[in-house]
């Protein structure tokens, strides 16, 4: 049906989430995933649970999803959509923001210490040994380095997201690419931040050219 929209907000770039506002945001990924793309009524969002062109949710739970993450300032009212020849409208749904940051990262550089955390760096140890030195297996000194650099990584994203929620003119060179440009960039600079600013990367490449 043809139809006007009216928006009267647009989400912020970068937003801090508690953990507990973390968790709901991936509890609903299929909604905040396609409110990436665009404003949506709750009859469109009722249109993602569909499955063999039967909905998988109820208009009413739809509704109940929403108020839940407008309540944790997740999602917000962007505006209005008026259909034509009708009075009536029907509200439009958007993030709070493009994209939504844990405040509670720092804590994730813990999970090196956990079992799931230390078969990730014995992996990565091995591997990135083998590729240099492929018939013997790798010094003991490696692993923490490793573990040191990972670190220090997580640091330097820590870092960065605090900035990029303080900082303006910082914000301001994001904006202008997607999501899926901007996650790739926040893989890539923290990597190239600890190589630039620490010691741990020599250590590694003297490491491995034994």
């Amino acid at each position: 049906m043809p139809h006007e929209d009216y928006i009267a907000n647009k989400p912020q770039s970068f937003k801090l989430l508690t953990q507990e506002q973390f968790q709901t945001a991936k509890d609903h990924g299929i909604i905040l995933d396609a409110l990436n793309e665009k404003p949506m009524t709750v009859k469109e969002i009722h249109k993602l649970y569909k499955k063999n062109n039967k909905h998988t949710k109820t208009l009413k739970t739809i509704y109940r999803y929403m108020e839940t993450l407008e309540q944790n300032n997740i999602v917000q009212i962007a505006g209005y959509r008026k259909p034509e020849n009708s009075r009536t409208t029907e509200k439009l749904y958007q993030r709070t923001a493009r994209v939504f940051f844990n405040k509670e990262q720092e804590h994730h550089k813990e999970w090196l210490n956990t079992p799931t955390g230390q078969e990730y760096l014995e992996a990565t140890t091995h591997l990135l040994w083998k590729l240099n030195h492929p018939n013997t297996q790798p010094p003991q000194e490696l692993l923490p380095l490793i573990k040191k650099h990972t670190q220090q990584t997580e640091e330097q994203l820590n870092t960065i997201i605090q900035r990029l929620t303080t900082e303006p003119e910082l914000t301001t060179i994001l904006d202008q690419y997607n999501l899926k440009q901007i996650k790739k960039t926040l893989e890539t600079v923290p990597i190239l931040q600890t190589i630039t600013q620490t010691d741990t990367t020599e250590q590694l490449r003297k490491t491995l050219q034994k």
